[in-house]
């Protein structure tokens, strides 16, 4: 788990993307066997990745990760989620250089 440096939306939402398949899929198995403890598992694992996904994803905008605890509170996490859409910064920021400008990553 990673919570420095940057991830463009493109990373973040993929792997929001594969978290929600897969969360969809331990649901899926939990009904089958009659319990939910394949999905609380899953959940209690990815846990902490999706925050440190979070946590980049608001420093790629140049927002400090302090700013994911708005996901928190009441209608605080609609504004997270509002800040995910947003594009990189352009230019480096005190969090690393811009993924986009990466050779490879563009």
């Amino acid at each position: 788990m990673n919570f420095r440096g940057r991830a463009r939306r493109r990373e973040y939402w993929t792997f929001q993307l594969v978290n929600c398949v897969l969360a969809l899929g331990m649901l899926a198995l939990g009904g089958a066997a009659g319990s939910d403890a394949p999905y609380f598992a899953f959940i209690a694992v990815v846990l902490v990745p999706s925050i440190a996904a979070g946590v980049r994803r608001l420093h790629d905008i140049g927002r400090s990760g302090w700013w994911y605890l708005l996901a928190f509170v009441p209608f605080g996490g609609l504004v997270v989620f509002v800040w995910s859409f947003i594009d990189s910064d352009p230019h480096g920021n005190k969090y690393g250089d811009n993924p986009k400008s990466l050779p490879g990553l563009a």
